[in-house]
């Protein structure tokens, strides 16, 4: 995936060419930031938008350019109050700009990216790293989850291990027993079926919600779902895992130094079909969720 970075600011649209990283630092938006040295780094990261405010002229042009649906998330310089669910599709422009105001009332900043199906991830993978340390804790949920059910505490990792980047060695790997997966497929059923109702919610009102624990999909629609998520787990091979190895080992000598300081850091990513593993953000003790 070819990647491309914009700020709008006062209708003007800035290319990513051009971006300041001491920009995105002193205002506080780490997450826009570990794209864009990600990218800086030639790691696989998807084409990003920031909106920094509601003038919104040269948006249309990208967004053609990318095509609809838009993914749209949001960055922070201080935390809110109420955090918004991110990362579904927005299939018209003017949901776009009614979810975008709604998000700066509520001093967010809208990060839009083209859309790519958070459902269709055949791994997603939570990524513990330091600045310094060889070892890399992996943790790792499968089809039909994905990388926001780590970061949110909402699934609990079906495999997980400890890689040595140096020694390209594994220690301490474990999986999750069928037992347990099958309950974490029944509630990742009902979970996608609320967010295809909140989906439709949001691209309907034109604004986000902090939960989608107050829809109730129907027994179908659940049914439906369960049908897309496999039936057991199956492990991640090690042609994938060195090549997280070598995003990890990118990210430690060409990303972390641009971050602000933290003890450890989270990678978030997902192996996306046809477009590979791809970076969502990386994040350290200073991000909330």
């Amino acid at each position: 995936m070819k990647t491309s970075f914009f700020i709008v600011c006062e209708g003007r649209l800035d290319s990513g060419v051009s971006l300041d990283s001491r920009f995105l630092l002193e205002r506080g938006f780490f997450k826009t930031l570990s794209l864009l040295e990600a990218a800086r780094a030639e790691l696989n990261t998807p084409p990003t938008m920031l909106l920094l405010d509601g003038a919104y002229p040269p948006i249309g042009d990208i967004i053609s350019r990318w095509g609809l649906p838009i993914m749209i998330r949001m960055d922070y310089g201080s935390f809110p109050k109420v955090k918004p669910l991110g990362g579904i599709p927005i299939y018209s422009l003017p949901a776009v700009k009614s979810i975008s105001d709604s998000l700066f009332r509520g001093g967010l900043y809208p990060l839009l990216h083209p859309h790519i199906d958070r459902f269709t991830d055949i791994f997603s993978v939570g990524m513990i790293i330091t600045r310094e340390n060889s070892e890399v804790q992996m943790e790792i949920v499968g089809r039909g989850f994905d990388a926001s059910d780590l970061r949110l505490g909402t699934a609990i990792p079906h495999e997980s291990f400890v890689y040595d980047i140096h020694d390209d060695s594994i220690s301490n790997r474990c999986q999750i027993s069928p037992q347990e997966y099958k309950r974490e497929k029944t509630e990742r059923a009902k979970r996608i079926a609320q967010f295809e109702c909140y989906i439709d919610y949001a691209n309907r009102e034109g604004r986000l919600l902090s939960s989608v624990g107050h829809f109730s999909p129907s027994p179908d629609r659940i049914t439906n779902v369960v049908s897309l998520i496999p039936d057991s787990f199956t492990a991640i091979g090690r042609s994938e895992i060195k090549a997280l190895a070598k995003f990890a080992l990118k990210l430690q000598l060409e990303v972390l130094p641009k971050l602000p300081t933290s003890e450890s850091f989270v990678a978030s990513l997902s192996l996306v079909p046809r477009l590979g593993w791809i970076l969502w953000d990386v994040y350290g003790h200073w991000y909330r969720r």
